[in-house]
């Protein structure tokens, strides 16, 4: 009897513990997220075997996410969690009969994941996730790149008062999804406006305080050029980009569609964002700004 009491209390404190873990706050940045390349290997010999106990059931630990680093120029050392943005490409394509997906028309669609440098085809339809490490205010803005360098004007296409009602704070695991599942269409189809137009720019731009010169409305708004350059100028220098391992080509989880409904906040046991921008230079308080090239296949 004293036993089986005590087997109770101990399989009470595993589930406790389990669930305490799956609770445990959002985070898209951690030293252990970064893999090391100057850390020499482990060898066998030098794992101590794991005891395995057979009167407590086992427990499926949560696989941290490994990411690689794509801008070694840029140091990965002080970075400041706050400063980090996650951000997921994903590309529509017919989905399979066992795949999430969304309904458009008669079409059903899967959202497949690909890595922030991917060369994408014109007509490819899009969709951009952005998850911030911090309470704060999104801005999403659209230029086209030409291939002399230069660019097009710059429009604010979120906040828009049609996608989360103009709804954009952000705050840990709240993941914006543009265009919103509510759009029509709900994603991007990649045109581009001139023929030597050669990319996508869009701008991320991420504040303490809402910014009460830029107009909201149901339309992408056009934005001065000198404004978003100066912004670019002091908040966007020196960023850097990590790549999940292992994450291209997978598909939307039920997880992170509620998320991008709206509906939950994403946990740390959910798909950590693709695509990871960081800036060791930013101190807390400072606004975050990077840029996702969109970049058009040249030969199609």
């Amino acid at each position: 009897m004293k036993k089986k009491f005590l087997f109770l209390i101990v399989l009470i404190f595993i589930t406790i513990s389990i669930a305490a873990a799956e609770d445990e706050p959002r985070r898209i940045w951690a030293e252990a997220f970064i893999k090391k390349e100057k850390d020499p290997p482990v060898k066998k010999e030098e794992i101590a075997p794991v005891k395995k106990n057979k009167t407590s059931p086992a427990s499926k630990p949560v696989k941290k996410p490994e990411y690689k680093i794509t801008t070694p120029e840029v140091v990965t050392d002080n970075v400041l969690q706050e400063s980090v943005v996650g951000i997921t490409i994903w590309r529509l394509r017919p989905a399979k009969e066992e795949e999430i997906g969304i309904l458009i028309g008669n079409e059903r669609l899967a959202a497949e994941r690909v890595e922030g440098n991917r060369i994408l085809s014109k007509g490819d339809r899009v969709r951009i996730a952005i998850e911030a490490a911090r309470d704060g205010y999104l801005y999403v803005m659209n230029r086209e790149q030409f291939k002399d360098g230069t660019t097009g004007e710059p429009y604010l296409i979120f906040p828009t008062a049609r996608i989360t009602s103009g709804d954009n704070r952000t705050t840990l695991g709240r993941m914006i999804v543009i265009p919103a599942e509510t759009d029509k269409p709900p994603y991007f189809t990649l045109t581009p406006g001139r023929s030597d137009q050669i990319a996508e720019i869009l701008s991320v731009f991420i504040t303490s305080e809402p910014l009460k010169e830029l107009r909201v409305s149901d339309q992408p708004t056009q934005i001065s050029s000198a404004q978003v350059a100066g912004w670019e100028k002091q908040w966007g220098k020196a960023v850097g980009r990590l790549e999940l391992e292992g994450g291209a080509g997978s598909t939307l989880t039920s997880a992170e569609q509620q998320a991008g409904e709206g509906s939950r906040l994403l946990k740390h046991t959910d798909p950590a964002p693709q695509s990871l921008y960081y800036n060791p230079e930013l101190k807390s308080s400072d606004p975050v700004f990077v840029n996702v090239n969109l970049q058009y296949d040249s030969e199609k």
